[in-house]
């Protein structure tokens, strides 16, 4: 068990630095432990090093990811919990997050991307997207079902996926993501909530009952299989662009904006260039060029006289250059919260489905009007 135990601890390691969802795992460690030995007499010298351990480790990780944790991913978390739609995160949840992991490329079945922008979510655009959005709903209250009736068998995966439930359901865009990490636990569900249904028929239909939880599971595989091929254009019309020709697009319309944004952030002094961006992309320069991130406060007009201060925009898909223009927006609102600057393009690159704007700001020479003309120009 020693052997079993270090060997977890590094495990457990490795995967917080990947995932910093990962101590809700100890909520499964815990839970099994509880059934094991919970009907025993465990010395409560035991129990405290355990926990404080366990405390002690997770302080340590924290403390060392402490940059990525709170100068990133918390206030993006924050944020997405702060502006996002909470009907549109439950909608995003129950009616395409949980299906995607029965049925893959369950989205493809929207006419239109149903998650718009960050914040916002779209379900009921047109009939066939209403249509689509209740049979997510019902594959998820089959999962839901199936939850209910293994609660018992599987009350720690339970326990562990609800702990991460709220920070996941809030980052709308990345719900159905996230949640493969559990995707097997929601077939088991799928498989079991089917099951159950398929119980109740009848006595009459009795030999029908035993197989629709088949029927189910195979119509699962089936509409999966058919959106997998539609997403990689195997069925699409001859006229039409295949998926290879589209992925390329995509690929070079990427390096086409991103390359290029590359080498000029790492033409700029480390010594003296500070970026600011928006909440949800602090940090994601700096392993990459070096370069420090500042979030504006009421010293920026101060720091901004002293140091090469920079406003870095971009956009990676389509969704999130849909809302570019409003991103720009916000960080301009904020920043004239502590005074007025000017703005000097000068980086721009962009694609069908990427875009990237570097700014240099400095203190308006004008404190009563802000410079907000596009000028480009030398950093």
């Amino acid at each position: 068990e020693k052997v079993l135990s270090i060997a977890f601890a590094i495990v457990f390691v490795g995967a917080f630095l990947m995932r910093f969802t990962e101590p809700a795992v100890l909520v499964l460690v815990g839970a099994l432990l509880w059934g094991r030995y919970g009907s025993r007499r465990i010395p409560a010298t035991t129990i405290t090093t355990i926990a404080v351990a366990a405390i002690i480790s997770i302080a340590l990780l924290v403390a060392l990811n402490r940059e990525a944790i709170f100068g990133k991913y918390f206030l993006e978390l924050k944020s997405f919990a702060w502006a996002g739609e909470k009907q549109s995160m439950l909608l995003n949840l129950f009616c395409l997050a949980i299906p995607q992991q029965i049925i893959p490329a369950f989205d493809l079945g929207f006419s239109h991307p149903p998650i718009l922008g960050r914040y916002h979510g779209q379900f009921f655009s047109t009939r066939g997207d209403v249509a689509w959005s209740v049979a997510g709903l019902l594959i998820s209250m089959v999962v839901v079902a199936g939850v209910w009736r293994s609660r018992r068998r599987f009350a720690p995966e339970i326990l562990m996926l609800l702990t991460v439930m709220p920070a996941l359901v809030v980052m709308m865009p990345s719900t159905p993501r996230y949640l493969m990490t559990y995707q097997a636990f929601f077939w088991i569900w799928f498989y079991e909530g089917s099951s159950w249904i398929a119980a109740m028929v009848p006595a009459r239909t009795q030999r029908l009952s035993r197989n629709l939880a088949l029927v189910a599971v195979a119509a699962a595989l089936m509409i999966g299989l058919t959106l997998g091929l539609k997403s990689r254009g195997l069925l699409s019309r001859p006229s039409s662009p295949t998926a290879e020709n589209n992925i390329a697009s995509y690929v070079r319309g990427e390096t086409g904006t991103y390359r290029p944004l590359e080498k000029f952030m790492k033409t700029l002094p480390r010594d003296r260039a500070i970026l600011i961006t928006i909440t949800s992309a602090l940090g994601r320069w700096k392993a990459i060029s070096d370069l420090d991130y500042y979030f504006p406060d009421s010293a920026i007009t101060k720091i901004a006289s002293t140091k090469d201060m920079y406003v870095v925009l971009d956009c990676g898909s389509a969704d999130m250059c849909a809302t570019f223009s409003r991103a720009e927006t916000k960080i301009r609102t904020t920043l004239a919260l502590y005074g007025s600057f000017s703005y000097q393009l000068v980086f721009e690159a962009s694609a069908r489905k990427s875009r990237a704007e570097v700014f240099r700001i400095r203190p308006a020479i004008d404190s009563s009007a802000e410079v907000v003309g596009k000028q480009k120009g030398n950093p």
